[in-house]
């Protein structure tokens, strides 16, 4: 019995020790790393030379918090402006769920049109279960950056366009994800510049049809451009 209580101490003070060494471990960022897992800043990579602990891609160091953020604005190069007018629109158009609820095509979703996945924490949970307001807005700063990273990745020149271009197509893909890489002539219309064609073309298209004044209130908008 009295070995058995030493063991257990002794194994005790070990993880203990053992964790605390891991944190003191832990580099800041900007600090000196071998590997991103010395990096106690979330999203933070050990890269460069020498390596140092910095933010991965698509993230930016904030020093307030000391975490890697999304940085919404890459790689279209919208700015504050252009991200806060976009993220107003998208409050009106997808709306404001604080519950969870089941969209028009059926699928589970809450908050500013987050569709629920597998990777989420409410996956499995049923309709009306609540969800808070913090979690809304890093969910919607997610999804919104997701957006901005499929429009650069179907037009690579968007970092060129009027603000108000990467306002509606970074709108467009949010609503349609990568649904919008089917829409053949209205890219080619924005790759041209050509902003009339590109409105018409979103006029010939189901999604211009099944979206209503959204839709509409988007196409006007490419025509005064």
């Amino acid at each position: 019995m009295r070995n058995a209580i030493i063991y257990l101490a002794v194994t005790v003070f070990t993880c203990a020790v053992s964790e605390k060494r891991f944190l003191v471990n832990k580099q800041a960022y900007g600090s000196s790393c071998t590997e991103a897992s010395d990096c106690v800043t979330a999203k933070a990579q050990c890269s460069g030379n020498p390596h140092v602990c910095r933010c991965d891609s698509q993230f930016y160091h904030d020093t307030d918090s000391d975490t890697c953020k999304l940085d919404l604005g890459s790689p279209c190069a919208l700015n504050s402006s252009d991200l806060s007018s976009v993220k107003a629109q998208l409050r009106i158009d997808e709306g404001y769920k604080t519950r969870i609820y089941i969209d028009t095509e059926g699928h589970s979703t809450f908050g500013i049109g987050h569709l629920i996945t597998r990777n989420d924490r409410e996956y499995g949970k049923f309709p009306g279960t609540y969800v808070s307001s913090a979690r809304i807005e890093s969910v919607f700063d997610a999804d919104l950056a997701a957006a901005v990273v499929t429009t650069h990745s179907i037009f690579g020149n968007c970092s060129s366009w009027p603000s108000e271009v990467k306002q509606i197509v970074v709108n467009m893909v949010f609503n349609l994800g990568n649904r919008l890489r089917g829409f053949t002539d209205f890219i080619a219309a924005v790759n041209n510049n050509d902003w009339d064609t590109a409105a018409d073309e979103m006029v010939d298209s189901i999604w211009y049809r099944q979206t209503g004044d959204r839709a509409k209130r988007l196409v006007e908008r490419m025509r005064k451009i």
